[in-house]
């Protein structure tokens, strides 16, 4: 489980398929890079390829079954998918498009768009007609220069699991800010139940309730903040995200997480929590199955996470993004690309990928219902949102590593807060001068 969480932390409001320009018949009114309307030659054979970090297995049958589908309705223009393991992918699709052989679809990883754009590999998408059915959602985070370069196919986000039995048997109404779910926590532990099921063993595991405290104070102030750390135009110590490990060490102090946190792992935190021992887990949709699945009967709810004691900005700010995003590279291809993705995004054909992929929609009207019965309510509150990404998706090598480290050792009251601030400040130090 380790490794899949680093896998979506990885990609979660991360990668992006970028498109091009635009099509006639399907884009009325878009234009090419040079403000020109344009199309892909219907007397043309085009062969685009798409390349994302998702693998083999059951994604590629997806991409493959709507690929063909897309094949029929323009027999000039073949799509074939070249599913690529996560842990080999940046290397491989950055030396791709900088020999000139790159996908014409690619996944493009936050930490390259800027470089990205300005060394031309990938193509702005502002008039992509699809974009006029993701109006709701904030893309601002897919923008240089005020051009946007990347479009989202699925939209993710963090929040707290929590056990309707107990909220009803207990009386507890949902908590809308930090000092509710302090509250709540506290009725919770005088009927001797732990509030939240929690592991420290598993480090990894923290980041999901240090994170979303982190967006308000720290990220919605400063959205570049982690980018001009990770140049050395700042430090960690100069933002409130002493404020995160405060909460979390505050949430020990009060005995409102597993009793032996240090000593059980991941495994152990869910299953308690499933098994009614814990009234809340911090967590997301891909948690739901694994619930389900040690008890088919848990009466589950979700919420966002109270991170503030402002309910209007806890509803507004979150810790998600867009889980993958399709974008293509400049060139002779990028018309017919954004025919793809115009008709990828037709009402049907998203259905048919949300359904298959098994992913949170950006589109409105999309039934989710087959992944989990919560999931409608789950996307609903996620769309809703200005998502902010991972923390440690542009930190530099070393600084998440340290941090999860540290905050073992200050759960072991080896380190405070501010140390554990400090502690990622040299990482990042080391991770600067080894550029």
């Amino acid at each position: 489980m380790k490794k899949r969480w680093s896998f979506i932390l990885s990609c979660i409001a991360a990668f992006t398929l970028m498109v091009g320009c635009a099509e006639k018949s399907e884009s009325p009114g878009a234009s090419s890079d040079d403000g020109k309307q344009t199309a892909p030659d219907p007397e043309q054979k085009y062969s685009l390829t798409l390349m994302t970090w998702q693998g083999s297995g059951a994604p590629q049958k997806v991409w493959d079954d709507l690929n063909a589908k897309f094949n029929e309705a323009h027999p000039n223009i073949t799509v074939v998918n070249e599913p690529m393991d996560s842990k080999q992918y940046s290397q491989v699709y950055k030396a791709r498009v900088v020999s000139g052989e790159g996908p014409d679809i690619m996944s493009v990883y936050p930490a390259d768009l800027e470089s990205f754009v300005q060394a031309g590999y990938i193509a702005p998408l502002d008039d992509l007609a699809a974009l006029k059915k993701l109006e709701r959602l904030n893309l601002d985070q897919y923008k240089v220069d005020g051009k946007l370069y990347a479009i989202p196919l699925a939209i993710g986000g963090t929040g707290i699991l929590y056990n309707k039995e107990i909220f009803s048997r207990l009386n507890l109404e949902v908590p809308r800010t930090w000092s509710e779910l302090i509250e709540v926590s506290e009725k919770i532990k005088e009927n001797g139940i732990v509030p939240f099921g929690m592991t420290v063993k598993d480090s990894w595991f923290t980041q999901f309730f240090i994170y979303p405290l982190t967006k308000a104070p720290v990220q919605a102030k400063n959205p570049d903040v982690y980018y001009k750390i990770a140049k050395g135009e700042m430090k960690f110590g100069d933002t409130a995200i002493s404020e995160a490990f405060e909460k979390f060490l505050l949430f020990r102090d009060k005995g409102f997480f597993s009793k032996d946190a240090l000593g059980i792992n991941f495994d152990q935190a869910k299953a308690e929590f499933a098994q009614g021992k814990s009234a809340m887990f911090v967590g997301t949709d891909w948690l739901l199955s694994d619930i389900r699945a040690i008890n088919p009967e848990f009466e589950l709810g979700f919420m966002d996470f109270p991170a503030s004691d402002d309910a209007t900005e806890n509803e507004k700010v979150g810790w998600g993004g867009y889980s993958m995003s399709l974008s293509i590279k400049s060139g002779k291809n990028k018309e017919a690309a954004k025919q793809y993705l115009d008709w990828l995004f037709t009402q049907e054909n998203y259905q048919s990928f949300v359904n298959g992929i098994k992913w949170f929609p950006v589109l409105e009207g999309i039934d989710v219902s087959s992944i989990d019965p919560l999931a409608n309510a789950m996307s609903d509150s996620f769309v809703g949102m200005t998502m902010y990404p991972s923390d440690n998706d542009v930190w530099l090598s070393g600084v998440a590593d340290t941090m999860l480290k540290s905050i073992q050792e200050a759960y072991l009251n080896q380190k405070t807060a501010t140390d554990i601030v400090k502690d990622m400040d040299e990482s990042n130090e080391r991770a600067l001068k080894a550029k």
